[in-house]
This record gives C-alpha cells, sequence and structure tokens, in this order.
C-alpha cells in the first residue's frame, strides 16, 4: 500500500485505452520509486470530453511529453513526475487512486522563452502592470505606505462616509 501523500514517481508503462467504449484515456504507470518496494499504480488521464481533455494534456505537458500524436507517445519512457496519492471510497470500497499529477519539481512546468520573445511579452504587459499599480498598490517611501492624495470630486459626487477608500 502506497502512503497518502505526494511521493515521486517515474512512468514504467503507458499506452491508451478506451476506444471501444468511447471513454477514450491514457493510461501510464508509474513506480513509486523512493518508496519500500517500489510501487506502482496507474493514472487515467481521459481524452473524451473537451471537460476532460485540457486536465489530461496539462498532465502529460507538465511531466515532459511534448508529442502531438497520441497513438506514438515516444518520449514517456523515464519520464518523473510528483504524484499526489488519496485513498477514496468507490461503490462503498476504499482504493487508492493518483489524485494529482505534477512536473517533477512540484509545481507547474514551464517552457523557457527565449530572449526576444521574453522582450515583447513584457513590453506588451508595462502598460498593464503600470495602471496596475496606479489603481490597485498603495504607493510606499522607506517600505512605508503614503496616504495617496484623493481627487477632487465634484458635489455631486462626493460620499458621506469615513472610509479611507
Amino acid at each position: 500500500m502506497i502512503p497518502n501523500g505526494t511521493h515521486m514517481g517515474k512512468v514504467v508503462g503507458f499506452g491508451l485505452g478506451g476506444l471501444e467504449n468511447g471513454k477514450e484515456h491514457v493510461a501510464i504507470e508509474f513506480e513509486f520509486y523512493e518508496l519500500e518496494g517500489a510501487p506502482r499504480m496507474t493514472w487515467y488521464g481521459y481524452l473524451h470530453t473537451e471537460k476532460v481533455f485540457p486536465r489530461t494534456m496539462k498532465v502529460l505537458r507538465e511531466i515532459g511529453w511534448h508529442g502531438t500524436d497520441v497513438s506514438d507517445l515516444t518520449g514517456m519512457e523515464e519520464l518523473e513526475a510528483s504524484l499526489v496519492v488519496e485513498t477514496e471510497e468507490y461503490e462503498g470500497k476504499q482504493r487508492q487512486k493518483i489524485k494529482w499529477v505534477n512536473s517533477p519539481n512540484g509545481g507547474p512546468a514551464y517552457a523557457q522563452m527565449d530572449s526576444p520573445a521574453v522582450k515583447q511579452f513584457a513590453a506588451g504587459l508595462r502598460g498593464r502592470i503600470a495602471a496596475f499599480d496606479q489603481s490597485n498598490v498603495a504607493p510606499k517611501v522607506n517600505g512605508k505606505p503614503v496616504a495617496r492624495a484623493k481627487p477632487r470630486a465634484e458635489a455631486s459626487d462626493e460620499i458621506a462616509d469615513d472610509m479611507p477608500f
């Protein structure tokens, strides 16, 4: 039995299933190599609906599969993941399940953008960041918040309360 919690696992088997019943899925067998006896458990990522497809693809990308053809899962061998195992009740029986599959570093994986792409992306956000700071973050001097001057309100726009915002 695998203890509930987060454990490292490596891919030792994979394939497609559910083609005969319309519940197509990717099955990935993980070996919990850090646990005594290196137990194994299979995670199922479903592909048959628009609701579940994005989650399955996110998992495949996070653990490092970058293919585009699920009939060819080459590259899955030896991939690792941070796996969250939980016990749940199913049809009146307790069973263990891989609840979450994350990148090996425990968080979502990301691809590095090359320098020109980073600069272009950042340039596009500068105005939005400035607007956010202007409207949401109190300015600070020496680490202490500084009161903002309130814009002059028309007589009809004034609110008669003592709220600072």
